[in-house]
C-alpha cells in the first residue's frame, strides 16, 4: 500500500468528517488527493445562496509585491473551497464559489458580477476554461456556456455522464470534456450542440474515468485511469489522440498496470512531446506523434505521484508532487535538474515569471533556477487554506481558499 497522504490542516475542524469514512476508500483508488475536500463539500452542498463577499483587505491592493498578498477578497464557501482551476480573460479572473461563477477583477479583486449556475455547491467543476469572450465550464450534471462579460448562460448541455471530474479544454470550434464513462465529446461553443463523440475504451471490462483534455492543432488528447480489476486496486494511466474534427482515435498510450496509477489531470502539450502526470508515482513524457513513452521519472517510493498537470517553460518541466517535492527535469530527457522537499504533499502547483508555486495548505515560492525556497506565504491565516488551482496574470498568480479569493505577486 502507498503511503498515506501528507496533509497540512488540522482534521478537527470538519465535524462531518465521519460521514466521509465510507467514501474516502472509492476516491482514493480514482486517484484523487483532494478527497477529504470533496467530501465536505457533498455533505454540506445543499441549496445555498450563491457566495457572500466581505469587503477587500484594507492593506490592497499594493503594487509590485512579489511574493506577496496584493489582495485578499473574503468569501464565504461550502465544504472548504472549490478544488478547480480559475481562467483569466483580459483584466477579469473567473472562480467558481459555491453554485456559481463569480467575476473579480486582475488588478483590484473588485467583484464585476456572479451567476447562479447549478442549484448545489458541489461536486463543482475541474476547471474552467475561456474562448472568444465566453466561458465554459462542465458540472455534475450540466455543461454550460456563459458570456464572459455579464455571465449570462448562453447554453446548457447534458452529456451521458457526469464530467465534474474531468478537466476540460477548448479552441475556436469546440469545447472537449470526458466523462466518467471513458466518453469524449466535442460540443459546438456557440450552441453547446455535440458535433461528436467517442468513447475512447468501448472494450474495456472494468470502470475508466476521462481526468482531463487537451487540445493542440487538429489533436484533441484525453488523459484518464483505466481500471485493470473492478474496484481500481490496479490500474493504468491512459492518454488517447483523437482527431479533432470527427473524433476517431489515432492512437492510445497506456502505463505501466502494476499498481494503482493514474493519467489525473490534462496532458500538457509541449511541442513534439505531450507531459503528464502519473498519480502512481511519476511524471512522463509521451510522443505526440506515435504516442510512445520518451522519459519517466519516478518519484519518492512509498508516494503518490503529482496530482497538478506539469508545467513547461521554454526547455524546461516543472512539477510539484505528492511525495512533497517540487521538481524540475529537462523536458527533452526528463533528467533531474533539482528536487525540492516542501514538506507537505502538494496538491495545486504553477509557475510565474522565475517563481514556482506550490500549495500544500501553506504555499511555497522557489526559485525556478535553483528551487530554493524563497517565501512562505499564508503561514498564519488562521483558518483559512489554499483550495483552488491557479490562474496566471503577468505579474500574479489568482488562486482561491476556503475563506478568501487572493491575488499574489510574482
Amino acid at each position: 500500500m502507498l503511503r498515506a497522504f501528507t496533509f497540512q490542516f488540522n482534521v478537527s475542524r470538519y465535524q462531518a468528517m465521519s460521514a466521509c469514512v465510507s467514501l474516502m476508500r472509492q476516491w482514493a483508488r480514482q486517484g484523487d488527493r483532494r478527497f477529504f475536500v470533496r467530501c465536505i463539500g457533498w455533505i454540506a452542498g445543499m441549496t445555498l445562496p450563491l457566495v457572500a463577499l466581505g469587503c477587500r483587505n484594507s492593506a490592497s491592493p499594493v503594487d509590485g509585491a512579489r511574493h506577496q498578498v496584493i489582495w485578499r477578497v473574503p468569501v464565504s464557501q461550502v465544504g472548504g473551497g472549490w478544488h478547480g482551476t480559475p481562467a483569466i480573460v483580459g483584466n477579469r479572473v473567473f472562480f467558481e464559489l459555491n453554485n456559481g461563477v463569480t467575476a473579480f477583477d486582475v488588478g483590484t479583486g473588485a467583484v464585476l458580477w456572479q451567476s447562479a449556475v447549478k442549484p448545489n455547491a458541489s461536486p463543482a467543476a475541474e476547471n474552467i476554461v475561456a474562448r472568444g469572450g465566453r466561458l465554459f465550464l462542465a458540472e455534475a450534471v450540466e455543461v454550460l456556456g456563459l458570456d464572459a462579460a455579464t455571465g449570462a448562460i448562453l447554453w446548457r448541455f447534458t452529456p451521458d455522464a457526469q464530467a465534474a471530474e474531468s478537466e476540460s479544454a477548448v479552441d475556436d470550434v469546440a469545447m472537449y470534456i470526458g466523462t466518467r464513462t471513458h466518453k469524449v465529446y466535442a460540443l459546438d461553443v456557440r450552441t453547446g450542440t455535440a458535433l461528436w463523440t467517442t468513447d475512447i475504451g468501448p472494450t474495456w471490462s472494468y470502470p475508466g474515468f476521462i481526468k482531463g483534455m487537451s487540445v493542440s492543432g487538429d489533436t484533441v488528447y484525453a488523459g484518464g485511469v483505466r481500471y485493470l480489476n473492478q474496484f481500481g486496486g490496479i490500474s493504468a494511466g491512459v492518454i488517447a489522440a483523437l482527431d479533432r474534427r470527427d473524433g476517431h482515435v489515432l492512437w492510445m498510450y497506456q502505463g505501466p498496470g502494476n499498481g494503482q496509477f493514474s493519467v489525473n489531470s490534462a496532458p500538457t502539450v509541449a511541442g513534439r512531446l505531450l507531459v503528464a502526470s502519473d498519480l502512481g508515482g511519476a511524471f512522463v513524457a509521451v510522443d505526440r506523434m506515435t504516442g510512445q513513452e520518451v522519459w519517466r521519472v519516478n518519484g519518492t517510493i512509498g508516494y503518490f505521484g503529482p496530482h497538478a498537470a506539469p508545467v513547461v517553460v521554454g526547455s524546461q518541466v516543472y512539477v510539484g508532487s505528492n511525495d512533497k517535492s517540487v521538481y524540475r527535469a529537462d523536458l527533452a530527457t526528463g533528467s533531474v535538474v533539482w528536487k525540492t522537499d516542501t514538506r507537505g504533499s502538494i496538491g495545486t502547483f504553477t509557475v510565474c515569471n522565475q517563481t514556482a508555486f506550490a500549495n500544500n495548505q501553506r504555499l511555497f515560492a522557489l526559485d525556478t533556477s535553483s528551487g530554493q525556497v524563497v517565501s512562505t506565504l499564508l503561514v498564519d491565516s488562521g483558518e483559512d487554506f489554499l483550495t483552488s488551482g491557479f490562474a496566471v496574470a503577468p505579474d500574479r498568480v489568482l488562486v482561491s481558499g476556503s475563506q478568501a479569493v487572493y491575488a499574489i505577486g510574482c
